[in-house]
């Protein structure tokens, strides 16, 4: 094998190992969730404080792979904006927080100083998960926004110039800076649809990373045109193979 991963068992899920790792964090019951934005099935954890580094974020699966692993790895986080959608909601944080604008810095300087550590650490490749950009691909969240008198290309610039402070001027040393892009797949589920036209051009040409890692695998991902969009000095991986079905796909 070229690269491992330890496949983030140790995580809850993808997010955790922020929420696991930085002081200012709530648990919020369902009863206790007026408007239910995760659905009020499970409990949730938002920012309610000023947040803050308690330990590092991934140094329990760096340091299992850098003493076994005899091959490069891959370590994976969420990126600034994905960690912001997630954790922050109005009516929660807004005391130290009156806005997400006022939350991106302390975010962007807690997944920088990760990044920097596993360079120093010796990792070879670092994944940013960013799924939240692709909620725009899919006509039905840019009107959801919309209509609650938001700008979804101002989104996505916000959340581009956050996720370039937590990556850009860093010495990689040679490590591969990817991200990956998704529809959701939890369980099989996911949260919409549609190719990467209405994102391809600003995000393949405006983030600062080596790589992108983009789903191709069901007719939800769409035609491979928006590659067009991809500059010559970075490289697409694409995810040909389904892991959301059981049975084989036929060879063509």
């Amino acid at each position: 094998m070229d690269v491992f991963t330890d496949g983030e068992y140790r995580r809850t899920e993808f997010r955790s190992v922020f929420a696991d790792a930085v002081g200012g964090m709530v648990e919020i019951a369902p009863a206790e969730q007026a408007d239910a934005p995760l659905g009020g099935v499970n409990s949730v954890t938002l920012i309610a404080d000023k947040v803050e580094r308690l330990r590092r974020l991934t140094a329990h699966e760096s340091g299992f792979l850098n003493q076994h692993a005899e091959t490069p790895f891959k370590i994976t986080l969420p990126s600034v904006s994905q960690t912001v959608s997630s954790f922050y909601r109005h009516g929660v944080g807004e005391t130290a927080y009156p806005d997400t604008a006022a939350l991106y810095p302390d975010i962007i300087g807690i997944l920088r100083q990760e990044i920097e550590d596993l360079v120093t650490e010796g990792v070879s490749y670092i994944q940013i998960d960013a799924p939240r950009y692709t909620y725009f691909v899919d006509e039905r969240w840019r009107q959801r926004f919309r209509d609650q008198g938001e700008d979804p290309d101002l989104i996505i610039d916000e959340g581009i110039y956050a996720d370039n402070a937590s990556l850009s001027g860093i010495d990689l040393q040679g490590t591969i800076l990817a991200m990956h892009l998704c529809r959701g797949n939890n369980r099989g589920a996911w949260f919409g649809e549609g190719d990467y036209s209405p994102i391809a051009d600003k995000i393949f040409n405006a983030i600062n990373i080596d790589r992108f890692l983009l789903e191709f695998d069901s007719d939800r991902s769409g035609g491979f045109e928006p590659l067009r969009f991809v500059p010559r000095d970075k490289t697409v991986v694409l995810g040909l193979i389904t892991t959301k079905t059981g049975p084989p796909e036929e060879i063509d």
